[in-house]
C-alpha cells in the first residue's frame, strides 16, 4: 500500500538508496500485492523503475565510462545484485534506453538496498584511498626531484 510519499513501505528504503546514486531518478515502484492490478507486482515480488541521466550504454560490461555518474550507478547496482544469484534482475522494459527496472522475487528489497549502499560506500572509500595515494605519490616525486636537483644528477 502506498503512503503519503507515494512509495510503498516494502520498497521505500530501496527507492531512497537508488535516489542517492548519482544520475538515478526513481519513477515508479511496487512492493507486491496479494491481488495485483495491472501495473502492480504480485505478492513476493517487487520492482523499482528508474531513469539514468545521461543515458548509459545499457548493461554492457565493456567500456564503462568512469566519469559518467549514471553509468557508474548502473555498474554499482549490477555488482550489488550479483549476490542474489538470479533473484534480482536489472532490465530495460521500455524502448527508451535510459529507463531501467530493478525487480526481485523471494528477496527482501531492504537487503537489495543494503547491498547497493555497501557497494556505493566501498567505492567511495576506495576513491578516497586512491586520491590519498595519488597525493602521496606526487609529494614523493617532488622530494625525489628535489634530491636529484640538489645532487646535480
Amino acid at each position: 500500500m502506498a503512503t503519503k510519499t507515494g512509495v510503498e513501505k516494502r520498497v521505500r528504503f530501496l527507492v531512497e538508496i537508488l535516489n542517492q546514486l548519482s544520475g538515478v531518478e526513481t519513477i515508479s515502484s511496487c512492493g507486491g500485492h496479494k491481488n495485483p492490478r495491472p501495473g502492480q507486482a504480485p505478492k513476493g515480488t517487487f520492482f523499482v523503475d528508474f531513469k539514468i541521466s545521461p543515458p548509459p550504454e545499457l548493461l554492457e560490461d565493456d567500456d564503462e565510462d568512469e566519469n559518467d555518474p549514471g553509468e557508474e550507478s548502473v555498474y554499482l547496482i549490477k555488482i550489488a545484485i550479483e549476490y542474489f544469484e538470479g533473484k534480482i534482475t536489472l532490465e530495460n522494459p521500455l524502448p527508451k534506453k535510459n529507463y531501467l527496472r530493478l525487480s526481485g522475487k523471494d528477496v527482501d528489497p531492504d537487503d537489495v538496498a543494503l547491498a547497493i549502499f555497501q557497494q556505493k560506500h566501498q567505492r567511495e572509500t576506495l576513491e578516497r584511498e586512491l586520491a590519498k595515494i595519488h597525493s602521496e605519490t606526487i609529494e614523493l616525486e617532488k622530494k625525489v626531484d628535489d634530491f636529484v636537483r640538489r645532487r646535480g644528477w
